[in-house]
C-alpha cells in the first residue's frame, strides 16, 4: 500500500497546482474585472514576496550555523 501510494504521489503536486489556479481565480474574481494585469501581478507579488523573503532570511540564517 505504501509503495503504491508513493508511486502516485506525484499527482498531489498537480492537483495542488490545479486546486490552487481556482482558488486565485475565485479570489480575485471581482477584482481582475477592475484592474488591469500589471495591477493584478503587483497585488500577486505583494502578496507572496514578503513571505519568500522571510524564508529565505531563515535558510540563510540556518545555513551560517
Amino acid at each position: 500500500m505504501e509503495r503504491h501510494f508513493c508511486a502516485i504521489s506525484w499527482l498531489f503536486v498537480d492537483f495542488f497546482f490545479v486546486l490552487s489556479g481556482f482558488v486565485i481565480a475565485a479570489n480575485y474574481r471581482s477584482d481582475c474585472w477592475m484592474v488591469s494585469e500589471w495591477t493584478f501581478v503587483l497585488l500577486r507579488l505583494g502578496r507572496l514576496y514578503p513571505l519568500h523573503f522571510a524564508m529565505l532570511a531563515v535558510g540563510v540564517a540556518f545555513s551560517w550555523c
